[in-house]
């Protein structure tokens, strides 16, 4: 399993030290509201109250009340002329928005809260705007202009001394590194904040340092660094009464133990974490501690218990659309449910977790190309800088030497342009790399889609696995003409009731086996298994151009192979009864957002069950439809019109023939 990094929370203390609020402090929100809806008093302080409520309120626990009182703060901050507190309430937007992962609104109030800043010539608030806007670029893997904008809030920063929000500064980019899993980068830069964060004496910024210390460390496999670094981090949070980082560094070393084989460390680490985080009722962290306590019991073997945290956990998950933790709990779930011997329950985990993962990965290729342009943007300026330094250097030499102009012209020219060479190979390199990096994503999504085709292909026929994940494909209904069978074994349940079940399953797979075969070898597919028999369509999801007459030809085959099996002994002797009708036909995607099935129904489909059935009543073994048989040519078959027959639940007769 892979085990949950916790450096997202950072994004809250990170906001806390940059933005001069505090995210756990506890205001009077009935009082604030007070002095808002009192017009008696400035407006100022008016401003303050309603500023107060939506960020010290809301912001970082109810993203969207924040934005109503911001919106209220713009609103009147505007009618008043007042340019600074609408800046204010936009970037309270702007961090609402962010938080919500509405990233082209964050980005949108940003920057109208950077033009009224740099409007008003407000350096701290313009540093503080260009730090949010890194904040988005970085989530939308941006990283150049991530650390752009990093690069130019340390910037005024350092004009202003403000070591505290430089420190918050260098996080971020830190996080950045680690996104990009460039972790020498990325402790580098922790190991810049904490130092900032000791001299300034700042704890929770320290705890949250150290926090992200031991998760590089983890990574690096130094794991009695990691779990002194989150002991310390620990220890400094309970002096301040910092729960939250308290219950992120809990489930990092439960983290650490799992790695390590220690599950009954890791249990009481992780649901001591899951315990502060339902106080703080932090939801993405409680299903992050559901899953792994539900891993950690799996690791024992105690599936009924790993089943239910992973469940809730798994619902948890899909409520916030948290990706990771869902692709956890599905694997957990799977396991669990493989060694129960629960299938069904089994192969659907599978099936989400598979789907999960492959999102993920997906994601994880993104990243790695994202590093590698990161990389190659970083040494190309590095380059063309060299190359102008050089040049400019030649210039004054030239300058300085007139005598020598032609010797060290030539001597310079030819430097530049082995360097240009150089760095033209480079570029060639690097666009190799990025080329084979592609063709590999792309390699891996053509795997992944033939393994899903598989998988899927176990339940559903493979054509309908290939017209369900094609490009093409229309989830809607669509009306196609078809030819229905049903197939039923005479006299199952009875066989059944005196064999072990192993036996009854060799059986079903002796029979149906060649039958699957010979309905495919004439095109048509097996729609669903009922236990003693199957439907089977003949002209969808396409069709082939004769399905009536391939479905004929098919229930003779099957008719003819069972008979020589039965006759050579090969399988217990077994009656069938076959039913065809042919029509129009709805097929489809049916059942809710979470679980859908291919399916076709229709009257055609009901009518050809209930001829099926007629075989009892007549002692044959194919019957079939007026329909089929009109599609027939009737000189190469042998048959017995039976007459109109009514059939269950319809009014009017059919007329029916017995195929010899």
């Amino acid at each position: 399993m892979k085990h949950f990094n916790y450096y997202a929370f950072l994004l809250i203390a990170v906001f806390s030290i940059l933005f001069s609020t505090n995210s756990s402090a506890q205001i009077n929100k009935d009082s604030l509201w007070a002095v808002w809806k009192n017009t008696n008093i400035d407006d100022t302080l008016r401003l303050d109250a309603i500023y107060n409520i939506a960020w010290d309120g809301y912001l970082f626990n109810d993203p969207d009340s924040a934005k109503y009182y911001a919106q209220m703060q713009y609103e009147f901050a505007d009618s008043t002329g007042l340019e600074k507190w609408q800046a204010n309430a936009l970037y309270t937007l702007g961090v609402a928005h962010y938080l919500k992962g509405e990233f082209a609104d964050a980005l949108q109030n940003f920057n109208k809260c950077l033009s009224i800043r740099e409007k008003i010539n407000d350096e701290k608030g313009i540093a503080v705007v260009l730090n949010g806007i890194g904040l988005v670029h970085s989530d939308q893997g941006n990283t150049s202009q991530a650390i752009i904008n990093y690069t130019k809030t340390i910037k005024i920063l350092e004009k202003l001394g403000d070591k505290s929000r430089i420190s918050g500064c260098y996080n971020n980019i830190g996080i950045i590194y680690q996104t990009i899993r460039d972790n020498e980068k990325a402790l580098e830069y922790y190991q810049k904040s904490l130092e900032i964060n000791e001299e300034l004496d700042d704890k929770e910024s320290i705890a949250n340092s150290l926090n992200n210390i031991g998760i590089i460390q983890k990574d690096q496999e130094k794991y009695e660094s990691a779990l002194e670094s989150y002991q310390k981090s620990i220890a400094i949070g309970e002096t301040i009464g910092y729960k939250r980082g308290i219950s992120n560094s809990l489930i990092n070393i439960g983290n650490v133990y799992t790695l390590q084989g220690d599950f009954e460390k890791s249990l009481d680490y992780f649901r001591q974490s899951l315990k502060i985080k339902e106080e703080l009722e932090d939801k993405k962290g409680i299903a992050m501690s559901l899953v792994s306590i539900g891993n950690a019991l799996k690791e024992q073997k105690n599936y009924s218990e790993a089943i239910s945290y992973s469940k809730q956990g798994l619902a948890l998950s899909k409520e916030l659309n948290a990706a990771e933790e869902m692709k956890e709990a599905a694997n957990i779930l799977y396991e669990c449910y493989k060694a129960l011997g629960q299938t069904q329950k089994s192969l659907e985990m599978h099936e989400l977790y598979v789907k999960t993962k492959d999102e993920l990965t997906s994601e994880e290729n993104h990243r790695e190309v994202l590093r590698q342009e990161f990389q190659y943007n970083y040494e190309k300026q590095y380059l063309i800088d060299s190359l102008n330094f050089a040049r400019n250097e030649a210039i004054k030499n030239i300058k300085l030497k007139k005598s020598e102009n032609a010797k060290w012209f030539f001597l310079i020219l030819s430097a530049l342009t082995l360097l240009l060479a150089g760095f033209v190979y480079y570029a060639y390199k690097q666009k190799q790399k990025a080329n084979i990096l592609l063709e590999e994503r792309n390699k891996f999504e053509i795997e992944n889609k033939k393994r899903a085709i598989s998988l899927f292909g176990q339940q559903v026929s493979k054509e309908i696995a290939l017209e369900l994940l094609s490009e093409s494909f229309n989830s809607g209904s669509k009306k196609l003409f078809a030819c229905i069978m049903f197939l039923d074994i005479r006299d199952f349940t009875t066989f059944a009731e005196t064999k072990e079940p192993a036996e009854i399953i060799q059986y079903q797979n002796d029979v149906f086996g060649f039958m699957i075969d010979v309905i495919s070898k004439h095109h048509g597919i097996i729609n669903q298994f009922l236990g003693d028999g199957f439907m089977a369509t003949f002209g969808a999801p396409s069709s082939s151009g004769n399905d009536i007459q391939n479905a004929v030809n098919a229930a003779k085959e099957i008719l003819e192979i069972l008979n020589n099996k039965c006759n050579s002994g090969e399988i217990p002797q077994t009656k069938i009864g076959i039913g065809l009708h042919a029509g129009n036909i709805v097929t489809g995607n049916v059942g809710t957002v979470e679980r859908k099935q291919y399916s076709i129904t229709g009257n055609t489909v009901i009518l050809a069950s209930r001829i099926e059935q007629l075989n009892k009543e007549f002692n044959s073994e194919i019957l079939i439809s007026k329909e089929v048989m009109d599609h027939l040519d009737q000189h190469n078959i042998k048959f017995k019109n039976l007459g109109s027959v009514t059939l269950k639940g319809r009014v009017e007769p059919m007329e029916i023939i017995r195929l010899l």
